[in-house]
């Protein structure tokens, strides 16, 4: 009973104050200033040191209907079952069964996604 666009994602800073946004130009830092969006490009934009890669997964239906909680508390589970698709899938590179289509995410995702698993995991 749950849809695609149920769950969204996003990476972030654990700070909460910057993230990363697709742009016409390509991926932008952005932070909040005064509560209004604004974008780090530039000489005085954040710099790579200071940015804390974090990935947000988050329940995206107005007024949420439960999934964040869900998800805190099983992502371990998420992130092995994800990592178990990821090697089961039959396709060379990657596919949008498993980590997404090609010419988004590269020809080496199959291989990196799951290595990043394991780190996140701690192995």
């Amino acid at each position: 009973m749950a849809d695609t666009h149920d769950i969204d994602r996003s990476l972030g800073d654990k700070s909460g104050e910057w993230f990363v946004s697709q742009g016409k130009t390509g991926r932008v830092i952005t932070t909040f200033s005064s509560g209004r969006s604004q974008s780090l490009d530039g000489p005085g934009g954040a710099r790579i040191d200071e940015f804390d890669p974090t990935i947000f997964i988050f329940d995206s239906y107005p007024g949420g209907i439960g999934f964040s909680e869900l998800l805190y508390r099983e992502h371990v589970n998420l992130l092995i079952a994800a990592k178990s698709l990821i090697e089961k899938c039959p396709c060379a590179f990657g596919c949008p069964s498993c980590v997404g289509p090609v010419l988004e995410v590269g020809k080496n995702a199959k291989e990196i996604v799951p290595k990043m698993i394991d780190l996140v995991l701690g192995k």
